[in-house]
C-alpha cells in the first residue's frame, strides 16, 4: 500500500512539474516579446511630396502587444490636407455689370484617430518573425474647412469656415515582418463604412475622407493603406 501510494504521488507530481515548466517555458517565450511599439507611416510621407493635393501631414501609431496572438493599437493621423484655389466667373458674355470673379483659397485641415484589435492568425513557417494579422478598427475623423474669398467686382473679401465630424467601424487585414530585435514593416489596409457624418453647417457639402485611397461617390466608403515602419521596445 505504501509502494503504490508513494507511486501514485510521484506520477501525480511528475505530472504537475511537466504542466508547470511548459506554462514556465510560455511564460519565458511571452516575456522575451516586445510590449510596445511606435510606428510612423510612411503612406502620408509619399502623399505629401507625389500626390496632386498639398498636404502636410504625419501619421504615427502606438501599438500595446498583450501576447503572441493579440494586441491593441491607436493611429493618429493628422495636418494640412488640401489646399487649392478656385476660381468663379461671372456675366461672362457681359450682359449686366460685366464680367468679374470671386476666387477662393480653400484649405482643410484636421485629424482621424483610428483604434484598432489585432489578432495574429498565421505565422510562416521557418520565418517566424512574419505574420498575418486581422483587425477590428473605428476611424474618427475631424476635418476644418476655411474658405478665404475676393470679389474682384467689389474689391471686397471674406472669410468662411465649417467643419466636420465623421465615425466609421471597419476591418482590416495586414502583413507584419520583424527583420531585427526593434524595427520591424507593417503592411495593412483596411475597408471602412461610415456610421455618422456631422457637418456643423446645414447645406454644406461633406467631406470624404482624406487619408483614404479610394472612397465611394456617395462618401459611405472608404479603403486605407498602410505602410509602418516600426521601433519595438
Amino acid at each position: 500500500m505504501v509502494l503504490l501510494f508513494f507511486q501514485k504521488a510521484l506520477t501525480t507530481f511528475t505530472i504537475m512539474m511537466c504542466f508547470f515548466l511548459q506554462s514556465f517555458s510560455q511564460e519565458k517565450a511571452d516575456s522575451l516579446l516586445k510590449t510596445n511599439c511606435i510606428k510612423l507611416d510612411i503612406i502620408p510621407l509619399y502623399n505629401i511630396f507625389f500626390d496632386t493635393r498639398v498636404q502636410i501631414r504625419i501619421g504615427a501609431e502606438y501599438e500595446k502587444v498583450f501576447s503572441k496572438k493579440s494586441s491593441l493599437s491607436v493611429y493618429i493621423d493628422g495636418g494640412l490636407y488640401d489646399k487649392y484655389k478656385f476660381i468663379k466667373y461671372y456675366d461672362f458674355f457681359n450682359q449686366q455689370q460685366g464680367l468679374y470673379s470671386v476666387e477662393q483659397d480653400i484649405s482643410i485641415i484636421g485629424f482621424h484617430i483610428i483604434p484598432s484589435y489585432n489578432y495574429h492568425f498565421y505565422t510562416f513557417k521557418n520565418h517566424f518573425n512574419e505574420k498575418l494579422f486581422s483587425s477590428l478598427l473605428l476611424d474618427y475623423g475631424y476635418y476644418s474647412k476655411k474658405l478665404n474669398s475676393y470679389n474682384s467686382q467689389t474689391k471686397e473679401s471674406s472669410f468662411d469656415n465649417y467643419n466636420q465630424n465623421k465615425l466609421g467601424v471597419g476591418i482590416g487585414i495586414g502583413y507584419k515582418n520583424r527583420f531585427s530585435k526593434h524595427f520591424s514593416l507593417e503592411i495593412k489596409t483596411s475597408f471602412i463604412t461610415k456610421i455618422f457624418n456631422s457637418v456643423s453647417d446645414n447645406g454644406r457639402l461633406p467631406i470624404k475622407s482624406l487619408d483614404a485611397q479610394w472612397t465611394s461617390t456617395n462618401y459611405n466608403f472608404w479603403w486605407i493603406s498602410n505602410l509602418k515602419i516600426g521601433y519595438a521596445f
